[in-house]
């Protein structure tokens, strides 16, 4: 984090483990079969992004920047995402 306070970092940190708890709640869900394979696959996506987002603007000190880096590293996690659901259709492994 670049010249950050203490409870900028702890926000940050609070942040990311709302994340991983939400990920971890919706995989329970789809465990227990309340929330179909797709949307849980959209929602973990979804959390992935957020989360390459928070890091990209507050731990690599790209939040107040608007570039050419900060535009091809927040681009970098969103083409993986897209890449991984559009295989995971291709594939027959989340059905329509």
């Amino acid at each position: 984090m670049i010249h950050r306070t203490s409870r900028q970092l702890a926000r940050s940190f609070a942040v990311l483990a709302i994340l991983v708890l939400a990920g971890t709640a919706a995989v329970t869900a789809w465990k227990a079969a309340l929330l179909p394979p797709v949307a849980v696959a959209c929602l973990m996506l979804l959390f992935a992004l957020m989360k390459s987002r928070r890091v990209i603007n507050d731990f690599l000190g790209f939040g107040e920047e608007r570039g050419v880096l900060r535009a091809a590293l927040l681009a970098w996690p969103a083409i993986f995402a897209a890449a991984a659901l559009l295989r995971a259709f291709l594939q027959g492994i989340l059905p329509l």
